[in-house]
């Protein structure tokens, strides 16, 4: 029997053209290995392992087809402070246990700037305050995510004798 084979021609590339007199610094394939700086605007909200696409700015075409396209994926290096969960973030609030019980005012670190935050008398630990749009810009919709703080109460393991003393005077009182 006979078989017949159909393949692109080696030399056009099924261009359909023969370059007689090749360019020296492409050698006749339409493109030259190139480094170029590409400035890329990240959107805020955008979270860790997506994907931007950068239209045409991706590897050049053969024989000047278009260049493709480039592909970043984002990291996100953590808050030594905040957690993020979602388009919400998320604060521990470490305060001492004379505060909880007699309430008043502390600072807490957000994603804008420092927020003073009043605790109400007998706060207890794992209790947390929202504080509404102070999260990240919601990437796909209009507005901000919130930030969560949750009271976490500190008690000391070490105490003077005079501290006792107090905390069982309190603690008859109670």
């Amino acid at each position: 029997g006979t078989f017949q084979t159909v393949t692109t021609c080696p030399e056009c590339e099924g261009a359909g053209k023969i370059i007689k007199e090749k360019c020296p610094q492409c050698k006749g394939e339409g493109r030259v290995k190139e480094e170029e700086r590409v400035t890329i605007s990240i959107p805020a909200g955008v979270r860790d392992g997506e994907l931007i696409e950068v239209a045409g700015k991706g590897e050049a075409g053969k024989k000047a087809a278009a260049s493709g396209n480039l592909y970043v994926r984002i990291h996100v290096k953590p808050h030594p402070h905040l957690i993020r969960h979602n388009d919400d973030v998320l604060y521990k609030a470490h305060v001492d246990f004379t505060l909880a019980a007699l309430g008043g005012k502390i600072q807490v670190p957000t994603l804008y700037g420092a927020e003073s935050l009043t605790l109400s008398p007998g706060i207890q630990s794992g209790e947390k305050i929202t504080l509404r749009g102070k999260g990240l810009p919601k990437l796909s919709a209009w507005g901000k995510g919130d930030q969560i703080v949750e009271i976490s109460i500190n008690v000391p393991r070490h105490l003077s004798r005079k501290a006792k003393d107090l905390l069982r005077e309190l603690q008859d009182e109670l």
